[in-house]
């Protein structure tokens, strides 16, 4: 404690005595020396992700996101773990009685088996337990994420193939294939009550526990067809400006525009553009900027008339997308129009708040060292 009561100390000396040191307070005291993005800018709007919106937030324990199993429509909340990652599910399930575990554990194994693949989107197995099925999650030794299977064809003697939604090579690997898994609703970590939901099945959302990152393997929410959004309703939107925060990766649908944040019905947007390896900002002007498909993005965008900021991967231009409308009251982790085909791992927005450019670089930065971003 004293430790951390020196670092506190220096820090206050150097950098002054408000929002840095309430961020500094924010490490002394949190699990782990954990900082999520409430940290580096509090008072968010909103905010969804696969890890804790704030220290605070972790060591509460609290609500992320509500999965939906495949297999039998069971629900279960899975909670933030005390160092900030995504944790082990609610104690009481619906209506099931698991409960502390982890999400690929809820979701169980459909199935194993060897198999190729050449730079194809065909897997070609032999050995399979049982037939997989659509949209089952893929992992294995070799296998690049986000994977996922799109359809299979019939499995006689275990032998079989699937069509996956990236081109692959491996070579006799022993790939799982997880029971899939529907994020239903994310948890709006920032203290308000905003709860993005999707209750049709259909539209919800892809949940994949490993997806991000060779070494630490975290999870993300894959946008697999169009429609898979969830959405909140914003209570008071009466700002004129406002910023986006969200990590995202396209891999599909090149040419078409994908909301990853979205206030009203493709108002404003933040996401990525009509042309391939583009992010864009979106007010009624479209403004792209360079963004590589296939690629992670940790991205800000700053609405502010002539004065904004798209920033992807710390790389700032200032940008003139137009102007907030008052009165959208339809906040989307997604596109209820024309949603990505890639994934996403969090978003924020937080209304009437307008980052600056240290704001804008210690989230890039916040984001880069978790998600592993550029």
């Amino acid at each position: 404690m004293r430790l951390g009561l020196h670092w506190f100390l220096l820090w206050t000396v150097l950098f002054g005595a408000s929002a840095d040191a309430q961020m500094m307070q924010a490490i002394v005291n949190s699990p782990n020396g954990y900082r999520g993005p409430g940290d580096i800018v509090s008072g968010a709007t909103a905010w969804y992700g696969l890890r804790a919106y704030s220290a605070a937030y972790a060591a509460s324990l609290g609500k992320a996101i509500n999965l939906r199993r495949a297999s039998d429509s069971v629900a279960c909340d899975v909670l933030v773990a005390s160092t900030g990652r995504l944790g082990l599910t609610s104690a009481t399930c619906n209506s099931s009685t698991q409960g502390g575990i982890t999400p690929a554990a809820f979701a169980g194994t459909d199935a194993t088996a060897t198999c190729s693949a050449t730079a194809s989107t065909t897997l070609a197995c032999t050995g399979a337990s049982s037939t997989p099925h659509a949209l089952d999650p893929i992992s294995g030794t070799g296998i690049t994420q986000p994977a996922y299977i799109v359809s299979c064809g019939t499995f006689t003697g275990g032998a079989g193939s699937c069509t996956m939604n990236l081109a692959q090579t491996v070579a006799s690997v022993t790939v799982t294939f997880q029971v899939a898994l529907f994020v239903a609703k994310a948890y709006d970590q920032s203290g308000g009550t905003n709860d993005a939901v999707q209750a049709t099945t259909a539209n919800q959302p892809l949940f994949l526990s490993t997806c991000v990152g060779t070494s630490t393997n975290l999870p993300c929410l894959v946008f697999y067809n169009l429609l898979q959004v969830l959405q909140a309703t914003i209570t008071s939107t009466a700002f004129t400006t406002l910023t986006y925060s969200f990590v995202a990766i396209r891999t599909g649908q090149f040419t078409t525009f994908g909301g990853i944040a979205n206030l009203g019905t493709q108002t404003v947007v933040g996401g990525f553009g009509n042309a391939a390896n583009t992010a864009v900002i979106y007010a009624g002007t479209v403004v792209t900027s360079a963004a590589a498909d296939n690629a992670w993005h940790a991205v800000q965008e700053a609405f502010n008339g002539a004065s904004s900021v798209i920033n992807v991967d710390g790389s700032s231009s200032t940008v003139n997308p137009g102007t907030v409308s008052t009165g959208l009251t339809s906040l989307q982790w997604g596109d209820t129009t024309t949603a990505p085909t890639g994934a996403s791992t969090e978003m924020g927005m937080w209304g009437a708040v307008v980052f600056n450019s240290t704001q804008i670089s210690n989230m890039h930065t916040n984001q880069s060292a978790y998600w592993g971003t550029p």
